[in-house]
């Protein structure tokens, strides 16, 4: 799992920045490329060593995939941006779609199968999500589609292959608390996904209420079908009434949330608890949204590129960190830590935003 973390965090701005100068449609097509050699290469594994390195190819994988998704509806979303946040919500909708299906599929194909069969059959997915990607989807980079405005296209060009320009707005972005307190809230959320709802929900379930992998498959369905369900409200809630404003909303319900997880007495409120998690987790497309409004229109690769790899260092020291508090207090210490974190992060998240909004509204003033 680490290999996989630090291939994404060590190649999104590289693969961000190559975005601005080659588009968006080449990564959409190459991503599932590698998630094929990956998985392929897993099903044919014949140590740990050549199964960490398909880990390594996936990781590469799932970096040019997800980073030029999240840039084609950003693309998108400049033709719409009061929707920006619903376009979001319709990707996520598709990603929880097939991350649903994805272990029904897997599972049976090992159940009846055999295990190596579900590598086979994930192999066949990539495949088919790259071809469609090269034949059916067109280029979204106004700065190689000839959209816009010529003397702002131009500069996008030239900003995408001049790094130091490049270099020096990120440095730039790096400086504005809003920014930083977005990325913020995007390493918390990776954190709490991987550590707490990847990692704890099967613990608890198994260790505390000693129950067995039926309950632990249908915890996840059932925070799989909530979220599903939540997307589409959550979306028009922030494109009506602000990104900022659905942001504090998810992180009150995530902190009450892993509140009632920490201290649930039965199995029936821990649900509970993680019913509310899932819809909390539906304010990541705010986040998204709201990260990508604050990106230069000229050198959003690169920008998107930063703000993934900051939130993707949550995956990586998230299960350590979290682990070694359930280790050395316990799982409840660990859940409240988790939930306290929220709160603060999103509190700094907020002078951020704003101070923020204060400039901005002080430049139209001018």
């Amino acid at each position: 799992m680490s290999v996989f973390a630090i291939a994404r965090i060590a190649l999104n701005m590289p693969i961000g920045m190559l975005a601005d100068k080659i588009g968006r449609r080449p990564l959409l097509v190459c991503g599932p490329l590698f998630t094929s050699l990956a998985v392929l290469g897993s099903s044919f594994a014949p140590n740990y060593l050549a199964l960490t390195f398909c880990r390594l190819l996936g990781g590469i994988g799932s970096t040019l995939h997800h980073g030029g998704s999240a840039l084609y509806i950003s693309d998108c979303g400049q033709l719409s941006p009061n929707h920006r946040t619903r376009l979001h919500a319709m990707n996520r909708a598709a990603v929880t779609i097939g991350l649903s299906i994805g272990p029904l599929i897997g599972g049976f194909a090992a159940n009846h199968l055999e295990l190596r069969a579900a590598f086979r059959i994930a192999w066949l997915f990539a495949i088919c999500s790259s071809i469609y990607a090269f034949f059916v989807l067109p280029e979204t980079s106004a700065a190689l589609t000839g959209k816009g405005d010529s003397v702002k296209r131009k500069q996008r060009q030239k900003a995408s292959l001049c790094s130091a320009e490049t270099y020096k707005l990120l440095a730039v972005m790096l400086m504005s608390p809003a920014f930083v307190g977005v990325a913020a809230v995007g390493v918390f959320g990776s954190a709490t996904f991987q550590g707490t709802r990847k990692n704890f929900v099967p613990l608890v379930i198994k260790e505390v209420f000693e129950m067995g992998p039926a309950m632990i498959g249908s915890a996840f369905s059932m925070m799989a079908f909530i979220q599903f369900l939540s997307l589409g409200p959550v979306a028009s809630f922030a494109d009506k009434r602000g990104k900022m404003q659905c942001m504090l909303v998810g992180a009150g319900v995530c902190t009450v949330s892993l509140l009632i997880m920490a201290y649930a007495p039965s199995i029936q409120v821990f649900c509970v608890g993680i019913a509310g998690l899932a819809m909390a987790n539906a304010s990541a497309t705010a986040t998204s949204a709201f990260a990508q409004s604050l990106m230069p229109e000229n050198n959003r690769g690169a920008a998107m590129g930063l703000y993934r790899s900051i939130a993707d260092m949550g995956q990586l020291f998230a299960p350590p960190l979290l682990g070694y508090l359930a280790d050395t207090f316990s799982i409840q210490h660990a859940l409240v830590f988790n939930g306290i974190g929220v709160v603060v992060i999103h509190i700094f998240f907020y002078f951020g935003a704003r101070q923020h909004e204060a400039a901005e509204a002080a430049k139209k003033t001018q």
